[in-house]
């Protein structure tokens, strides 16, 4: 008699247990702070349709969705209706572009430079040495092409290919060789050195400070004005 009072008991209890749970619905449930959809041991979730099993979330986090599987290392995007699929692979020469889609990998710097695996220059400057790839910290052009500095996006300075160097005018050399031409401007000297006011110096070599000179002087002579000068060879 006691042992079928205790049974008896027994179910009655697991019926009261029945009752307080809560199913998830179909049509839904009306939750609270405390609710949640899981499992409370180490046992995954699984996620069927058609009673075929398509993900799943194991006991320690990881989720995996089936019909993503076998297909490698790939990068996830959705489409336009919001469906998440694996985004093909690209070629070995290819790059992602911001638009999700494979390109052309663009030019750059090892394909462009005087120097394979020279580096760019940066606006704040750089630090050279013998290991940055490249003999000597240059900038410029490596073909039959002008290198031309510009500001305000306005071409200012050319370097030209034959070595001419031309301010306010991309006009080659006229006289075949190196020549520095300045165009719609004035060449303002100002400021002094050991030997005087501002100079222009006519250097042919006979003398380590010069041959001739243009000097201006002010206050130095009873007159300030233009100073012309000559050094005579020391030999």
């Amino acid at each position: 008699m006691k042992k079928n009072i205790a049974l008896f008991l027994s179910f009655i209890g697991s019926m009261g247990f029945a009752q307080i749970s809560t199913n998830w619905l179909t049509t839904g449930n009306s939750a609270t702070t405390t609710s949640y959809f899981g499992t409370n041991n180490a046992f995954p979730i699984n996620f069927r349709t058609n009673n075929v099993l398509r993900a799943s979330l194991s006991a320690t986090g990881v989720f995996k969705i089936n019909n993503l599987a076998g297909t490698g290392n790939r990068l996830l995007q959705t489409d336009a209706s919001g469906n998440l699929i694996f985004l093909a692979n690209g070629s070995v020469n290819q790059v992602l572009y911001g638009n999700g889609m494979w390109g052309s990998l663009p030019a750059s710097r090892l394909s462009a430079s005087c120097y394979s695996l020279a580096p760019f220059w940066t606006i704040g400057g750089d630090n050279f040495n013998s290991t940055s790839g490249a003999p000597e910290a240059s900038l410029g052009t490596c073909n039959n092409f002008d290198f031309i500095i510009k500001s305000n996006n306005t071409n200012r300075v050319w370097f030209k290919t034959d070595g001419t160097i031309a301010f306010g005018t991309a006009a080659p050399s006229n006289s075949g060789g190196k020549e520095y031409k300045f165009k719609d401007g004035a060449i303002r000297l100002s400021g002094t050195n050991s030997f005087g006011g501002p100079m222009i110096v006519f250097d042919g070599g006979l003398n380590p400070y010069g041959d001739w000179g243009i000097e201006y002087s002010k206050g130095t002579f009873p007159k300030s004005g233009l100073n012309f000068w000559n050094c005579k060879s020391s030999a």
